[in-house]
C-alpha cells in the first residue's frame, strides 16, 4: 500500500514539475525561442529528464545544454553526457560530459561542434543511472535540433578616403534561411545603427553605402534570419555583441625580407579586386619596412601632369630596387621578379595601363588589366610612384610578337593585350587553330584540343580596341 501510495506522489509531484519546467528549461544563447518538452523512459517510475527542445539558431561556435533530471527513490546518477551528430541524428555519435551535475537533479554542459560548417546540429541527452545499486539501461531524451547557418565572408580590411563607398559580399549556406542583411554605423556612434539590404540570402550583395567624407571607422556586421515571422530567430556574423570595426586609411605598411611576402592594400568595395604588392623569396636582401599608399590625385605633385592619370600609388622606400637571379635590376621595365597588382575604382571603365614614375617621366610597364575585377598587374623591380593610365592607342607592331618562327617547347608572346582582346591562330585553309582570349596571350604550339598543330605557317588575327592586327607565323617541327 505504501508503495502504490509512493508512486501516486512521484507521479502528482512530476506532473507539477513538468508544469513550471520553464524554470529549467536551457538557454543557449541570447534571443533565442524555446520549447518545454519532457523526455523519459519506458520504465517512467524511475527516472525522467527534463530540457528544451531547441528551435533556435546557434549564435556561437558553441552552446550550453542544461536540464533537470527526477529520480525515484533508490537511483544513483552515474553520468550525464551530451550526445551529438550533424546532419542527420544518426551515427557515429560524438559526445561531451556535463560540466556539473548537482544532487538535486540539475545539470550544465557545454558542447563545442568540432565540424562549425555544419548547417545542423542534433542532440540529446543520455543518464547512464543505478537503482538500489543495480545498473539500469540508459536513459536517452528526443533528439533536438540547432538550425546553423553558416556565413562565409572575408571582413574589409581598409576603406579608401577616396572613394567612401561600401559594398560587401559574402555567402550563406542553409535552406531555411530567409534574409540576409547588414547593420552598420560610423565613428563609434553604436547608438545610430542602419540596416541594408542584399540582393540575395544566400550569394549576397550589399546595397552600396555612401560614408560622409571625414570618416574615421565604419562599423558593420552580417545578420541572417531564419525564421521571418519570429525576429528572435537571428545569426549575426561576427557572433554575439561583435562588430567589424574598419578605419579609413590611406595606407598598408608591413616589414618583408628575404623569404618575401606580400603587402595588401584593401578596398571597400568587395564585387572587385584589391591592390596587392606580393615580393618573392630573395628579392629584398634584409628586412625592408615596405608602405603602400593609395595617394590624393589632386594632391600629389608629379610633372607634368596627365589628365589620363585615374589613379596614384606610392610604395615606399622610393626608387628601392630589388634584387633577381641576375642581381640587381636598376631598370623598372627590366623582368622583375616582383608583382604589383592595382586597383582602379569602381567608377572606372576603360582600359588601363601602370605607368613608372623614373624620377624624371612615367613609364609604361607591360600591364595586364583585368575587367571583372577592376585591376591592372605589372612586374617590378623598384619601389616608388605608380600611376593608372588610361590606355592609349598603340601601333600594330607593339601588339604583335617579337618572332615570326618557332619550334615545340617555345611560345610565342603577344604583347600589350589585356581583358576583352583576343588571339585567333588559323591555318592556311583558313580553319581555327586556335583561340586566346585570357592572359597569358602567347601561343605553345598547340591546337584548342591540346595537341601541337603540324608544322607549317600560319595567321593569326589579333583584335585588340576594336581593330584586327593580322600576320604570319611559321611553326617548325
Amino acid at each position: 500500500m505504501n508503495k502504490k501510495m509512493a508512486l501516486k506522489s512521484f507521479a502528482i509531484a512530476f506532473i507539477m514539475f513538468s508544469a513550471f519546467a520553464g524554470l529549467h528549461a536551457f538557454t543557449p544563447v541570447s534571443q533565442v525561442s524555446k520549447k518545454a518538452t519532457v523526455s523519459f523512459t519506458k520504465s517512467m517510475q524511475y527516472i525522467a529528464v527534463i530540457s528544451t527542445q531547441t528551435v533556435f539558431v546557434l549564435d556561437a561556435s558553441s552552446f550550453p545544454v542544461s536540464g533537470n533530471i527526477i529520480m525515484t527513490p533508490g537511483v544513483t546518477i552515474n553520468s550525464v553526457k551530451i550526445e551529438y551528430t550533424y546532419d542527420t541524428s544518426t551515427p557515429p555519435y560524438m559526445s561531451v560530459s556535463t560540466d556539473s551535475y548537482n544532487v538535486d537533479g540539475s545539470f550544465t554542459a557545454l558542447v563545442t561542434p568540432v565540424v562549425p560548417t555544419t548547417n545542423y546540429v542534433f542532440y540529446r541527452i543520455a543518464v547512464e543511472y543505478s537503482k538500489d545499486f543495480l545498473q539500469q539501461p540508459t536513459v536517452y531524451s528526443q533528439w533536438y535540433t540547432i538550425k546553423n547557418p553558416v556565413i562565409m565572408h572575408l571582413d574589409i580590411q581598409r576603406i579608401s578616403p577616396y572613394q567612401l563607398n561600401v559594398v560587401v559580399k559574402g555567402a550563406v549556406s542553409g535552406s531555411f534561411v530567409t534574409k540576409t542583411e547588414m547593420e552598420y554605423y560610423v565613428d563609434s556612434d553604436s547608438t545610430t545603427i542602419t540596416t541594408v539590404a542584399t540582393n540575395n540570402q544566400f550569394d549576397f550583395t550589399t546595397n552600396p553605402v555612401s560614408l560622409p567624407v571625414g570618416t574615421q571607422t565604419f562599423a558593420y556586421r552580417l545578420v541572417v534570419s531564419c525564421d521571418n515571422s519570429d525576429p528572435t530567430q537571428i545569426k549575426y556574423h561576427p557572433s554575439g555583441d561583435t562588430w567589424i570595426e574598419v578605419p579609413v586609411l590611406s595606407s598598408a605598411a608591413k616589414t618583408i625580407g628575404a623569404p618575401g611576402g606580400s603587402l595588401l592594400l584593401d578596398n571597400e568595395d568587395q564585387r572587385y579586386g584589391k591592390s596587392l604588392l606580393t615580393v618573392p623569396s630573395a628579392a629584398l636582401t634584409s628586412d625592408v619596412n615596405i608602405v603602400f599608399t593609395e595617394c590624393d590625385i589632386d594632391g600629389t605633385y608629379i610633372w607634368p601632369p596627365s589628365k589620363d592619370i585615374v589613379k596614384i600609388y606610392k610604395i615606399d622606400p622610393e626608387l628601392h630596387v630589388l634584387n633577381s637571379a641576375n642581381g640587381n635590376l636598376a631598370s623598372p621595365y627590366a623582368t622583375s621578379p616582383a608583382d604589383l597588382t592595382l586597383y582602379y575604382g569602381a567608377n572606372n571603365n576603360g582600359k588601363y595601363v601602370i605607368k613608372f614614375w623614373d624620377g624624371t617621366a612615367w613609364v609604361e610597364l607591360t600591364s595586364v588589366q583585368d575587367m571583372s575585377k577592376k585591376t591592372v598587374s605589372a612586374k617590378v623591380s623598384q619601389l616608388g610612384y605608380f600611376a593608372i593610365f588610361a590606355s592609349s592607342a598603340k601601333a600594330d607592331n607593339e601588339y604583335r610578337p617579337d618572332t615570326r618562327s618557332f619550334m615545340p617547347g617555345e611560345k610565342i608572346q603577344f604583347k600589350n593585350l589585356s581583358d576583352g582582346d583576343s588571339v585567333t591562330i588559323y591555318n592556311l585553309r583558313g580553319k581555327q587553330v586556335r583561340k586566346i582570349s585570357s592572359d597569358p596571350f602567347e601561343w605553345d604550339g598547340r591546337t584548342d584540343g591540346g595537341g601541337y598543330a603540324e608544322s607549317g605557317s600560319y595567321i593569326y588575327q589579333i583584335k585588340v580596341n576594336g581593330k584586327i592586327i593580322s600576320g604570319s607565323l611559321a611553326l617548325i617541327r
